[in-house]
């Protein structure tokens, strides 16, 4: 035979419009901080709205909920989402134009996002790499040629701007040998020195 205990308790609850609903939940809260030995699970705020009440032990309760939610999450999402998303980018759709009409073959999300990829990339830009608007006399090249030739010119600049350096440098030299050698000449001849 269970052997039964009597407990007192004074619930404070707010004086306007209390429900059954809202006196179970303080019946809960109470019997909740008496048995984990703690003042309150919930207070009232000013305008009488209850409001949580994190104790040290709540808290910690809660951070080990938390972490326990985020493992499980993070496990389902690792074994459904990745079939999931296989399943959109593999799954046939129509095309269809502004009215709903088909038009075209059916693809992948895959094919569109190639031929997106693809059409981007034949776009005609002009030298600035913008987007030609048919209103300029320049007939523009393809995206794709022009950073092609803009990371090549980038690459190579660097390269040829240093051995422009470097030739420059060879050409002062060689010209100041071959200025000093005809000033010397002409300062000999000069005072007579042969």
């Amino acid at each position: 035979m269970s052997k039964t205990k009597t407990i007192s308790l004074t619930i404070e609850v707010p004086a306007v419009e209390l429900t059954e609903d809202d006196l179970r939940e303080a019946v809960i809260d109470k019997i909740t901080a008496m048995t984990l030995g703690i003042e309150a699970v919930r207070e009232y705020d000013d305008e009488e709205e209850w409001v949580s009440v994190q104790t040290p032990l709540l808290k910690k309760m809660k951070a080990q909920a938390e972490e326990q939610i985020r493992v499980k999450v993070g496990t389902i999402v690792e074994r459904e989402i990745p079939p999931i998303i296989q399943t959109v980018l593999d799954g046939e759709y129509q095309p269809v134009d502004q009215w709903g009409d088909k038009m075209g073959k059916p693809t992948t999300i895959r094919g569109m996002i190639a031929q997106s990829v693809a059409d981007w990339l034949k776009a005609t830009v002009d030298s600035q790499g913008r987007v030609m608007t048919g209103y300029q006399r320049d007939k523009g090249t393809p995206r794709l040629r022009h950073y092609i030739k803009a990371e090549v010119d980038e690459a190579y600049k660097g390269a040829i701007q240093a051995e422009a350096q470097a030739a420059a440098a060879e050409v002062k030299t060689l010209m100041a040998g071959k200025v000093r050698a005809e000033i010397n000449a002409v300062v000999n001849r000069i005072m007579g020195i042969k």
